[in-house]
């Protein structure tokens, strides 16, 4: 994990900034963000991070945890910019999609 935090990686020849924040998720956090159970019978010996992007390039998190010798399970996207999607009462399934207020789409910068 340390490696992570200190970026510097090199993925396909180019080297990776460090994120923001790379910390380990525990089950209470997970239960506040909402987030999905694990993958069923992928769950032992798995480990939830929490990682924070200036700038998230393609499969980026997923590059970082393989160059780091990790796979990633599941990828949960929880927030864009100050945009926290828990904020939005109702999760939404796969593929749903709801209306969202203009200053929320002003505030992530689009």
């Amino acid at each position: 994990m340390e490696e992570m935090r200190r970026g510097n990686l090199n993925i396909r020849g180019a080297t990776t900034r460090p994120p923001l924040a790379v910390n380990i998720l525990e089950s209470e956090k997970r239960e506040e963000l909402a987030l999905p159970p694990p993958v069923p019978g992928m769950d032992r010996g798995t480990t939830w991070l929490e990682i924070h992007l200036n700038e998230g390039k393609n499969r980026q998190v997923r590059r970082i945890t393989g160059c780091t010798g990790h796979n990633t399970v599941r990828l949960c996207r929880v927030a864009i910019g100050s945009f926290r999607l828990q904020d939005h009462a109702e999760l939404l399934e796969p593929g749903a999609w709801k209306y969202i207020r203009r200053e929320d789409v002003q505030s992530v910068g689009v």
